[in-house]
């Protein structure tokens, strides 16, 4: 069994939240899970995976929101490695929106000097 760090966001979004939309509030989650000393990338080094649960009254999870909220860990991993150590348990709709465009978003807003890891110091 591999070792897994599970994290479910309705605690850290209001209640009455049923979309998650826009950049800033995406921001405003990354930000919340570092008050709550929740550091995804130490907490990468600690475990294998990491889950975040998403609870089904959410609806729509978009592609600024998530961007907001988990670009720079896509960005500092790679899409393959970021496939591997994150899941999410959501509706299957927000799932395949994740792993269908909004990965590969996330790693289109690089430069091409750091895609091929050639940038100057």
């Amino acid at each position: 069994m591999e070792n897994q760090k599970i994290i479910d966001i309705s605690k850290y979004i209001s209640d009455n939240i049923t979309s998650l939309v826009g950049r800033h509030n995406g921001e405003k989650l990354a930000s919340k899970l570092i008050d709550n000393k929740i550091i995804l990338d130490q907490i990468e080094k600690d475990f294998d995976s990491i889950v975040f649960v998403i609870p089904k009254k959410i609806n729509i999870l978009n592609k600024s929101y998530f961007l907001g909220w988990l670009e720079t860990r896509v960005q500092s991993l790679g899409k393959d490695v970021f496939i591997h150590k994150y899941h999410f348990d959501a509706d299957q709709y927000i799932i395949d929106q994740i792993h269908g465009r909004y990965i590969d978003a996330a790693l289109m807003t690089l430069s091409a000097a750091k895609i091929l890891n050639v940038e100057k110091k």
